[in-house]
């Protein structure tokens, strides 16, 4: 058998040893050197990871979340702003009423208006004929 290709080494490093490969790295003292090389280097690996601390954890300051805050400030908003607009449309609604009321006014007087003088025998006519009736 030929020495053992990298890929075949790093499936030994894996745990897949093969029985003809373990016989090989047994006999061939080039394969067994490379194997045991890369063995150690992992072996360091694993220990420097351990023995490296943990980074602590970093403690943030807690931001709150800005919708509480966001709709008190509506509620204030909106108890501040019902009353002046209610007040508002009360004004506005008087004005409206106060127009009509003179509209009304001025539709009544044109109503009840005396006949005009050229119209007057019509009106003595159309009592005159009511009086009879009446009788």
């Amino acid at each position: 058998m030929t020495h053992l290709s990298a890929e075949q080494i790093a499936q030994w490093i894996a745990g897949q040893r093969p029985a003809e490969v373990e016989l090989h790295v047994e006999s061939c003292g080039q394969c067994r050197g490379r194997v045991t090389g890369f063995e150690e280097v992992m072996a360091q690996f694993r220990s420097s990871v351990r023995s490296v601390p943990a980074p602590a954890p970093v403690w943030r300051a807690r931001r709150t979340a800005a919708w509480p805050r966001l709709a008190a400030v509506a509620a204030v908003a909106l108890l501040l702003l019902v009353p002046w607009y209610r007040e508002r449309e009360a004004r506005r609604r008087a004005v409206i009423e106060q127009q009509y009321a003179q509209l009304l006014q001025q539709v009544d007087a044109g109503i009840s208006q005396a006949v005009p003088d050229a119209m007057d025998p019509l009106v003595k006519m159309v009592l005159w004929n009511s009086n009879e009736a009446q009788k």
